[in-house]
């Protein structure tokens, strides 16, 4: 039965490789592996078919000894052929490593991912399969330091994983031992859902699809139980559904018409902000906000604020309740204003991305308070914790203070996920 399974769900993958064939390129495969007894296992491997025209980057290969990162680019053709290999011989190599089974080899169908998940940082909707040929428990992932004369110094496998092929170990690993098969569908995405008072605006991007093919889907439901459904058609990339209420969960679906087919979609469920916090806020609340000095939900930031001290803040609102990040106000609540507002928005979103792991998901708002821009980051208490630093610290919120997070405060956020 296992192996009936198997041959199914490989099948499956090899059907949308050759439904895909018009905008796949070449395969990127990177792989985490360690020798274990003289033998190569898998840590962590992940493979995504490239866009068509995406401009391939020369391969490079981390060798620490018995801890070994590879990176292969390979063509459609020999991803299949890879595939047949793990059916017909239960085994897999990369880059001239064949890496041993621990028990049966077990291919797996998981959930879509959509184009903003978190986890695996795709950028666009995708199929997303499992293989499984090593046991997470008998896996050994190194802890010591990593350093040679040419590669760079990690303080252990996992930072080293995460840095090189983007998956966090620490607070995912059900990967482990797993090859990870995301196969991207580069039609067209949701870009971006920015949820303002009474409105969504909502971007795409498209890349193989026609505008007058798509359809979108709406549902939202409003704090006092206010429920939107709504279908509707785009004549450009932008488009505005207005309601009557600020929404509180959102779902956004893209569809193709003609193949009748989940393109991509967004969810927003509830966003947990403490009582005082709220999305919807007037000018008035804001200075009230800031009269009250900073306390376990506000923090005060001034516009030249490093981007390794914001990230910090951030990570501690999602790691704690949420809160919220007056950006143009220092520590005296004096108002100091920001001069480019979309310029400061797109730094913050970039060290949303690029400083935090898993990216945190934040929504920003401007204000004018007495006759100066400010702005507001709205940090929700994080779905995904802990969220961590990319230097690989956590922090938490105490008080109007934020600071480290200790082993334990660690732990406990790793089981309230």
């Amino acid at each position: 039965m296992s192996e009936e399974r198997n041959i199914q769900v490989k099948d499956e993958i090899l059907s949308i490789l050759e439904n895909n064939k018009e905008f796949y390129g070449n395969v990127i495969v990177q792989g985490a592996i360690v020798k274990e007894k003289d033998v190569w296992k898998n840590i962590v491997t992940k493979i995504v078919p490239l866009y068509k025209n995406e401009k391939n980057i020369p391969a490079k290969t981390l060798d620490y000894g018995d801890f070994v990162m590879l990176e292969d680019i390979i063509s459609v053709k020999d991803l299949a052929k890879k595939l047949e290999q793990l059916i017909t011989e239960e085994k897999f190599t990369i880059k001239g490593h064949t890496l041993q089974r621990d028990d049966s080899i077990y291919f797996e169908k998981e959930r879509p991912v959509e184009s903003g998940n978190e986890l695996f940082n795709v950028g666009w909707s995708a199929d997303w399969y499992t293989v499984r040929i090593n046991e997470r428990s008998r896996t050994h992932i190194p802890s010591e330091p990593l350093l040679t004369l040419k590669n760079p110094l990690f303080p252990d496998a996992r930072h080293a994983i995460k840095s090189w092929i983007g998956l966090d170990l620490l607070g995912h690993d059900g990967l482990i031992g797993k090859i990870i098969i995301l196969l991207p569908n580069y039609r067209a995405k949701i870009k971006s859902v920015k949820i303002n008072s009474k409105q969504l605006d909502l971007e795409i991007e498209t890349k193989e699809m026609d505008l007058k093919d798509l359809l979108g889907k709406v549902w939202c439901e409003g704090e006092e139980g206010e429920e939107t459904q709504e279908d509707f058609s785009f004549d450009q990339l932008q488009k505005t559904i207005s309601l009557e209420y600020t929404p509180k969960d959102v779902y956004v679906y893209l569809l193709s018409k003609s193949r009748d087919e989940v393109i991509d979609y967004w969810p927003r469920l509830s966003r947990r902000f403490p009582p005082k916090i709220k999305m919807d806020m007037t000018t008035d609340e804001i200075l009230e906000l800031i009269k009250g000095w900073e306390n376990q939900e506000v923090e005060f930031k001034e516009e030249g604020v490093e981007a390794n001290k914001l990230a910090k803040e951030l990570i501690a609102f999602a790691n704690t309740n949420g809160g919220i990040i007056l950006i143009g106000i220092d520590d005296e609540c004096v108002i100091k204003g920001i001069t480019v507002p979309k310029k400061f928005e797109e730094k913050i979103r970039n060290i949303a991305k690029n400083n935090c792991n898993p990216l945190i998901q934040l929504e920003t708002k401007e204000y004018t308070v007495d006759n100066k821009k400010i702005m507001a980051i709205f940090v929700p208490q994080g779905r995904h914790r802990p969220y961590q630093r990319n230097d690989g610290k956590f922090f938490v919120r105490r008080g109007s203070t934020t600071g480290p997070a200790d082993p334990t405060e660690v732990k406990e956020l790793t089981k309230n996920i």
